[in-house]
């Protein structure tokens, strides 16, 4: 079996926790019971590119729920084609890429008899969301938020065979991040959690390598640049 080398997550560096892409989530816990419908957007006219019916209660299976927006993106979308999905209202819903190169959002409104409310909108965190990034590429990193906070970041280089089961945790407050200045290591991951009261938006951007290299851009294919089109 070959080894299909992803170059687009060789070249991640950049996260936008309103523009969820490869090597970094978001993570939202459902608490109230219920019927929600999530909308899938993606590309740069943020497109509707799926629909999932999620139901949340008490009583599913006690275990936190993934969903991989670039298998909705690959889903053939219609009206009768929608993915359903079974959550507990005591565990986290978690949605990442697995790959390619869309940034994805997405809306979830929950039914109410016959009104629906939007509930969560992966652009703008509240508090008690958490922002995930991994990088793998060692280097500093700064990263700020939409209300003023900055901080920097430096990962180390992969040290070893092992690799790291725990992640450095970066609270986002009233007063800024906490801390502000942070080590991690290669593929360790960082967790942003939410605790202001106003919703916000978290970037991390590369600043420079460790070894003074440069980040090789990965060229696009005539197939990517047809779809831009």
């Amino acid at each position: 079996m070959k080894l299909k080398l992803n170059r687009t997550l060789l070249s991640q560096v950049n996260w936008d926790s309103a523009a969820i892409s490869p090597l970094a989530s978001v993570v939202h816990r459902f608490s109230v019971p219920g019927q929600y419908k999530l909308m899938i957007l993606a590309g740069e006219k943020l497109d509707r590119i799926g629909v999932i019916d999620l139901l949340m209660d008490e009583k599913a299976p006690n275990e936190q729920l993934n969903i991989n927006l670039e298998a909705v993106a690959k889903e053939k979308f219609s009206k009768s084609n929608q993915i359903a999905h079974f959550g507990n209202t005591n565990k986290p819903v978690v949605f990442y890429a697995s790959g390619g190169t869309q940034k994805y959002v997405v809306l979830a409104y929950q039914y109410d008899r016959e009104k629906e409310a939007k509930v969560f909108d992966s652009r703008q965190l509240q508090a008690g969301d958490t922002f995930i990034v991994n990088p793998i590429i060692s280097g500093n990193y700064s990263f700020s938020s939409s209300q003023g906070g900055k901080g920097e970041i430096m990962i180390n280089k992969k040290s070893g065979r092992s690799l790291p089961t725990q992640g450095s945790v970066v609270e986002c407050t009233e007063d800024g991040f906490k801390p502000d200045k942070v080590k991690s290591d290669f593929l360790q991951p960082i967790f942003f959690q939410i605790k202001t009261k106003k919703p916000l938006r978290i970037t991390m951007k590369f600043e420079k390598r460790l070894d003074g290299g440069v980040i090789r851009k990965v060229k696009k294919t005539k197939k990517q640049k047809a779809k831009k089109k």
